[in-house]
C-alpha cells in the first residue's frame, strides 16, 4: 500500500477517521515529525473527521 503524503516530513502514521457516510476507516500516511503539526495536517486531509493518529504502520480492524 502506498502512503499518502499529508504534509512536509517523512514520519509514518496510521490515521483512523470517519468517512462522510459515517463508516470508520484507516489510512497510512506520511507527515511531520511534530505531533501537533501532523494532527493539523490530518484534520485538513480528512475533513476534520480524525479520531486518532498513531506513529507507525499499524493494522486496524474495525468491529461491527
Amino acid at each position: 500500500m502506498k502512503r499518502t503524503n499529508i504534509g512536509p516530513g517523512s514520519m509514518t502514521y496510521t490515521v483512523i477517521y470517519q468517512k462522510l457516510n459515517g463508516d470508520f476507516a484507516s489510512e497510512i500516511v506520511s507527515g511531520s515529525y511534530s505531533k501537533s503539526a501532523v494532527w493539523q495536517q490530518a484534520q485538513i486531509k480528512f475533513n476534520k473527521r480524525v479520531i486518532a493518529i498513531m506513529p507507525g504502520n499499524h493494522k486496524v480492524i474495525m468491529g461491527s
